[in-house]
């Protein structure tokens, strides 16, 4: 009868101690669980919308234009509704990889006082990506802006900001993604130093027509308004001014008269 009791207590030792084992496992989950939730934070859009902000985040984080060019052309009316639904409110949208490989998505709202590395969504068809400061791309910065004419295209610029605008060394322009006009350009790109947004200094011209010909012209500009340099020369009786390109100088830059004192060189994606 002793041993039997011996047994029976036990046999209650061990269930007391596999129940106090479950409960602390149970309790261990629901800290990782309660953990977890508090890792990501919560977001002003849906998970359809994150869903599409991680995409476009990825692609300009790989500073992969023509992919984000088609996020953006391809999901219009969804990131106009997004945009909607932010009531117009500018907001930083950044992932961050934890030491156990998750990735944390997070937004905030834009003010003069934010400082991040990330991407923020303008417009439905626009989006940079890069270094912000007191509310605006401040240091290294690119932007995308999309449109589709008689074929999709994306305008681009990428380089030094300030106070929201290109200064410094840069380069604007915009390319067809996946065809060019007939006879038409598939990308022109100008290289040089802006200041606040105009070209302003030595800068290079550049185009690439749709059978793959590259031509260049080397110019000057003062706030965006051409220099005409000696290198141009002017037929009065056509009222032009003509640069020949780099590569061969027949090919020429037409600049018209009426056109010498209009700023033509500058970078007009706006923050």
């Amino acid at each position: 009868a002793v041993a039997g009791i011996l047994i029976a207590a036990a046999a209650v030792a061990i269930s007391s101690g596999d129940d106090k084992e479950r409960e602390i496992a149970e309790t261990s989950t629901t800290v990782a669980d309660t953990s977890m939730e508090q890792v990501q934070p919560e977001l002003p859009v849906g998970e359809e919308e994150a869903e599409l902000l991680s995409k476009l985040y990825r692609a300009m984080e790989m500073q992969d234009y023509t992919e984000t060019a088609i996020i953006l052309n391809e999901n219009e009316d969804a990131f106009d509704a997004l945009m909607k639904s932010l009531e117009g409110e500018k907001y930083s949208y950044f992932e961050t990889e934890l030491e156990d490989g998750t990735v944390t998505r997070e937004m905030e709202k834009v003010t003069s006082a934010s400082v991040f590395e990330g991407m923020v969504l303008t417009r439905y068809n626009t989006a940079f990506y890069g270094e912000f400061s007191e509310g605006m791309p401040n240091g290294s910065c690119y932007a995308i802006q999309t449109m589709v004419l008689d074929h999709p295209r994306y305008s681009y610029a990428e380089g030094t900001w300030k106070n929201g605008k290109l200064n410094g060394e840069g380069r604007c322009g915009y390319r067809y993604y996946l065809e060019a006009p007939e006879n038409g350009f598939v990308e022109i790109e100008k290289r040089g130093p802006y200041r606040d947004n105009p070209l302003d200094g030595a800068f290079v011209y550049e185009t690439e027509s749709s059978s793959g010909e590259t031509l260049s012209w080397e110019m000057k500009a003062v706030n965006g308004v051409t220099v005409l340099t000696p290198q141009w020369k002017h037929f009065p009786f056509r009222k032009e001014y003509m640069l020949g390109a780099v590569e061969n100088a027949d090919r020429v830059y037409v600049l018209s008269e009426d056109k010498v004192a209009t700023v033509l060189w500058n970078n007009l994606i706006s923050w």
